[in-house]
């Protein structure tokens, strides 16, 4: 993607699960369930609520480990 265009991502940016402290094994493991679960969002417990309710669903259903 050209750098004068919208989503350009910087070359010196360092990779997103780096960016976001995230293990790369386990974000695998995470992302492997959730169509099966029905699991939209990952990430802090109280965040992951307020999207929850962001959406009009009651809670939200965490990934087991």
């Amino acid at each position: 993607m050209r750098d004068d265009k919208r989503g350009h991502i910087p070359a010196g940016l360092a990779p997103i699960l780096q960016r976001l402290n995230l293990a790369e094994s386990s974000w695998l493991r995470q992302v492997s369930i959730f169509r099966r679960s029905g699991i939209r969002a990952v990430g802090d417990g109280a965040l992951c609520q307020q999207y929850a309710h962001h959406c009009g669903q009651q809670r939200c259903r965490y990934p087991k480990h």
